[in-house]
């Protein structure tokens, strides 16, 4: 046994972490943690669902080396699903679903040339499928069957063609957004943290530093993104930014209120700081979606019809139709739908600051676009924690956290 579990440990990277309180850790760190309990038992078939949504690239990569490898040294089926293309581009079969049935089943690369097919389900395709299918439109000897960064280049060398500099579309860099931040920088921040640390379990035997002196402004009316691999404390600081923990060292101040000062109006903050949890059905409770949704907007003491107004907007802004969706069980909801309704119930409260970790994890491309709109949308000032860079490539600013 301990032999299994401390193999099983080192394939996640997580051997170091084995004598740590599983509640401790971050929730990628989790999901290896589970991912290598499965390994432990070592199964014939490895049944993978979206278990790699809450991890960094490079972890992400790493679990399916694992899966790869399981597969090709040990002859474990693997059935992974997955909203992520380049994680479907290694399969030998790929098999898509719409509406609870098999909408299209073959190969990659029979399936993912098919680009407009698989954008009328609601699906991306590999960045570099896209890129070859254009290409080939231009070029049509060029192949468009394309699947992997390797391929393209293999192929690009091969034709010896490169895209002359007037065909390439170039827009400049907006100077208008550049005058805007720097506006922003010279006015006082509505969030400024200086110093910040904070232990977990601290004065215990388990005592765990999860962030070492973090400092960060955020100004009115921008979109930050904080990014960092898993296990980094991005989820930890943001937990500071409506006093839902406090700080170890340092200082927070929201909204003209220093979060550690004894005389500090917590609850006036959290009226005007929403925050969505890493793991959605940490924050729903209710039995009915909508009855969720509502549930800020009726302790603000609003009337049944600005509720009610408020819901459905809310509701539509993250692309759950309000009357499909308002009577629906809140735990019969899929992962992504939850994550969605949790959005939709901070929204409601129209605060002047979002802080939203991991978003859009679980959600596929069309909706994770959805969520991505509706904060630029939305006029509130909104720090995006996330591990995959292109989920805050819109952002004004992206900060990265380094354990």
């Amino acid at each position: 046994m301990v032999r299994r579990v401390n193999w099983s440990l080192e394939q996640v990277g997580m051997l170091s972490f084995r004598q740590r309180a599983p509640h401790l850790l971050s929730g990628g760190q989790k999901q290896r943690i589970c991912i290598a309990g499965v390994l432990a038992m070592q199964p014939q078939v490895l049944i993978l669902d979206e278990a790699t949504a809450m991890l960094d690239p490079v972890g992400r990569d790493e679990v399916l080396d694992i899966a790869r490898r399981l597969n090709r040294e040990q002859g474990v089926t693997v059935v992974a699903i997955t909203h992520f293309m380049r994680e479907a581009i290694h399969a030998d079969r790929v098999i898509i679903l719409s509406d609870g049935r098999i909408a299209l089943e073959g190969t990659p690369r029979e399936l993912f040339r098919q680009v407009e097919r698989l954008r009328s389900l609601q699906l991306d395709v590999p960045q570099m499928t896209e890129l070859a299918c254009r290409l080939n439109r231009r070029f049509p000897d060029f192949p468009a069957d394309i699947l992997s960064v390797d391929e393209m280049a293999g192929a690009l060398a091969q034709s010896g063609r490169l895209l002359p500099p007037t065909d390439l579309e170039h827009t400049p860099a907006s100077r208008p957004a550049v005058v805007t931040q720097q506006r922003r920088a010279a006015e006082p921040p509505l969030i400024a943290v200086r110093n910040l640390v904070h232990d977990y379990m601290r004065g215990t035997p388990l005592q765990v530093r999860a962030v070492h002196d973090v400092s960060l402004d955020v100004h009115a009316g921008e979109i930050v993104g904080l990014i960092g691999h898993t296990g980094s404390g991005k989820s930890t600081v943001v937990q500071h930014l409506n006093g839902l923990l406090r700080a170890d060292g340092g200082s927070v101040t929201v909204l003209g209120q220093d979060l550690s000062s004894p005389g500090a109006d917590v609850r006036a903050v959290r009226r005007q700081v929403g925050l969505v949890f890493q793991f959605p059905e940490a924050q729903l409770f209710e039995q009915y979606v909508g009855d969720d949704v509502a549930y800020g907007p009726r302790n603000l003491g609003l009337d049944r019809e600005a509720v009610r107004a408020r819901v459905r907007h809310a509701m539509e802004s993250v692309g759950l139709g309000f009357e499909a969706f308002k009577d629906r069980l809140t735990f019969g909801l899929s992962g992504g739908q939850r994550r969605r309704v949790a959005l939709a119930g901070v929204l409601a409260l129209e605060p002047r600051v979002l802080a939203l970790d991991e978003p859009t994890a679980g959600l596929d491309a069309e909706h994770e676009a959805t969520v991505l709109r509706t904060l630029r949308a939305s006029g509130a000032t909104v720090v995006v924690v996330s591990h995959r860079p292109d989920s805050v490539a819109a952002a004004d600013r992206i900060v990265e956290v380094a354990a």
